[in-house]
């Protein structure tokens, strides 16, 4: 079985929380534009 450390399973947490405030409320506008943000 897989499990994740503590430090992993923050990582994680951390990751999908930026992602879920900061890409996630632009994907459909992005991928309509075809537009990939680099910065």
């Amino acid at each position: 079985m897989f499990t994740l450390t503590d430090d992993e399973r923050a990582i994680s947490d951390t990751a999908r929380d930026f992602a879920a405030e900061h890409l996630a409320p632009h994907a459909v506008e992005w991928d309509q534009a075809k537009h990939f943000p680099v910065d």
